[in-house]
């Protein structure tokens, strides 16, 4: 787990936002779905932030248990995110998109974290969370 305390607030410490649903949207497809009798279905991706490749070059201190871990002159270059990085939020809604969005899947002008899918006779919508909890 990343520490997180590599970025400067005024220079790069905002750059770390992720799109996470809006309470509203929530209220409103519940209701819908709940009076057009729709089938809703909820899951968690345990590992999710783990699937989230890195724009920026991060590194990171070897852990202490590495065999080399107490030469401070060591580091890791990440290149995928990993929980703790306050990168980790937007570089996994990033790629979650790129992958709903080639599925067909359009995102809402209401709310950039709801993609909705529209077939013959489906409708499928998709609230995406993206905030971390350790």
């Amino acid at each position: 787990m990343a520490q997180g305390y590599t970025q400067t607030l005024g220079v790069d410490y905002k750059e770390t936002f992720a799109p996470i649903v809006k309470i509203n949207i929530v209220r409103v497809l519940l209701s819908v779905a709940v009076n057009n009798r729709w089938l809703m279905c909820q899951m968690d991706v345990k590992n999710a932030f783990m699937h989230g490749n890195l724009e920026e070059e991060v590194y990171m201190k070897l852990p202490l248990s590495h065999p080399q871990g107490s030469d401070p002159n060591l580091v890791y270059r990440l290149h995928k995110s990993i929980y703790g990085l306050k990168q980790s939020p937007r570089a996994w809604h990033a790629q979650l998109s790129v992958v709903l969005e080639e599925s067909s899947f359009k995102r809402s002008n209401a709310d950039s974290s709801l993609f909705i899918h529209l077939g013959l006779t489906t409708k499928v919508m998709f609230l995406v969370r993206g905030d971390q909890k350790n």
